[in-house]
């Protein structure tokens, strides 16, 4: 059993992130204590051995923490693999960048002597400030949907955004741990896909509505010049508004799921539950195809959750209505599925707030921390996580499952705007990373991005196969 000594101040925010570290992320058994004269370091110990962690980020005031002064300095340090005799395999590149703490006299991060082994870099306070996302908290700048901007990111201006720099510093720790205590065990971690899919349009015709399935036939006519198309959509618009079998384009459920069963893993489903604004498209949860589609995933061993809609950012009674119509539709249909995370459209989330308004609404998981701009690893990690909210200074129960690629993102011209070939090589290197640390490679594609043709399912299916 190791005891870890932490320096009083920043209580809660030391717990968490050893907590995480140690027992979420490694499984390792450990107790804390508070020890007066652990000064600027925390130190763990056992069998008459101690590492000791170089504490920069949880000193001096506490309520620091949210103000521009705690923001590193830039450009980050560089920590070299090789020089600190680690293996270079455990890391995504030959230098790791050091959000706190400085190096040594002679230039090195971790000084080794018999019993005992000192890292300078903070480990600690830097896995806690890309977690916590406290630098979102700091910085207020905002894209035309609220959203925090990936340019104004440390990971993206220090160039590693394509990396989880977590696990990386996860890895610095535990091979320190390694050499002090060789019988350590760590928890055991295989690879794993995380597929889901914001359902923002789960029909293309609606009952009634001929403008649903009229405007999509008049542009591909007239915008796209795809006749062949534009009749297709008239002749089974038709057929849908008269209640006749048909063929529709967005209702790829069954192949999604398909793909994910061949996987060997079942897939995430956020529906909309409401939403008025001129980016939200609601539907209704209470139609017969609605209905009928939620006990059909659920039925195939798959997962249901919220896709709040886009007025939820701030507003936790919507939150709180749009959480009962699901819970309610889940209810009347006979779906054994008693809790449900979300994740918000348009990836409008704010930290600390999101987490709050779902771990009080009951919600048990979020996956939305993945910015709209450009993907990556947001929050640093490829592990899922319980979070902390840096107001109120608490952990909180929800599990943060971190988003690492959508469809949009890679090809819409207002983001990425990759075309398949550059995106096959950003999506590979992503998921290397991935497999690296065994975490999760979790990706969303909508049912409805396959309505593009058939290119997009054989990127989806490349995607998913890693080959």
């Amino acid at each position: 059993m190791l005891t870890v000594n932490v320096a009083p101040g920043f209580n809660q925010e030391q717990r968490y992130i050893i907590s995480v570290l140690l027992d979420e992320f490694l499984g390792v058994p450990f107790t804390i204590a508070e020890s007066p004269s652990a000064g600027p370091f925390v130190s763990i110990s056992a069998e008459g051995r101690t590492l000791l962690l170089q504490q920069t980020l949880f000193r001096g005031q506490e309520q620091c923490l949210t103000g521009a002064q705690s923001l590193p300095a830039q450009p980050l340090p560089l920590l070299f693999p090789d020089r600190e005799e680690l293996d270079a395999g455990l890391f995504c590149d030959k230098t790791v960048p050091i959000i706190y703490g400085a190096p040594g006299g002679d230039g090195r991060w971790i000084a080794r002597s018999p019993g005992k082994i000192v890292i300078t870099a903070d480990i600690l306070g830097s896995s806690f400030f890309m977690l916590s996302r406290m630098e979102e908290v700091i910085k207020r700048d905002r894209d035309v949907h609220g959203r925090f901007r990936s340019t104004a990111s440390l990971a993206y201006q220090e160039k590693f955004l394509n990396r989880p720099i977590v696990n990386e510093y996860l890895e610095i720790l535990w091979a320190a741990m390694r050499l002090l205590w060789p019988g350590l065990k760590r928890k055991r971690r295989a690879f794993q896909l995380g597929l889901s899919h914001d359902v923002d349009r789960p029909f293309s015709y609606q009952p009634f509505e001929a403008s649903g399935w009229l405007r999509p036939v008049a542009g591909d006519l007239l915008k796209r010049h795809n006749p062949g198309r534009a009749m297709n959509g008239l002749i089974n618009g038709g057929l849908a508004l008269a209640g006749l079998p048909h063929q529709d384009p967005l209702n790829t459920f069954d192949w999604l799921m398909e793909k994910s069963e061949s996987a060997g893993v079942a897939s995430t489903f956020y529906f909309l539950a409401g939403g008025d604004t001129e980016y939200d498209t609601p539907y209704s949860l209470k139609t017969r195809r609605l209905k009928r589609l939620a006990r059909k995933i659920a039925s195939r061993g798959h997962e249901i959750g919220l896709h709040p809609s886009y007025s939820t950012l701030r507003d936790g009674a919507l939150l709180r209505t749009e959480i009962s119509m699901l819970g309610r539709l889940l209810e009347a249909e006979g779906i054994d599925q008693r809790e449900f995370g979300g994740r918000q459209h348009y990836l409008r989330w704010e930290a600390p707030v999101t987490w709050q308004f779902y771990e009080d609404r009951g919600l048990t998981h979020d996956s939305s921390v993945c910015y709209a701009d450009h993907a990556g690893f947001r929050c640093g990690v490829c592990y899922d996580y319980p979070v902390f909210n840096i107001l109120t200074r608490k952990p909180l129960k929800l599990i943060e499952r971190p988003l690492l690629i959508m469809d949009g993102t890679l090809f819409n011209r207002q983001y990425m705007n990759l075309d398949h070939s550059a995106a096959e090589g950003f999506v590979s290197r992503i998921r290397s990373n991935v497999e690296r640390y065994n975490g999760v490679f979790r990706l969303l594609w909508h049912n409805s991005w396959f309505a593009r043709g058939d290119c997009e399912k054989r990127f989806y299916e490349w995607a998913i196969s890693g080959s």
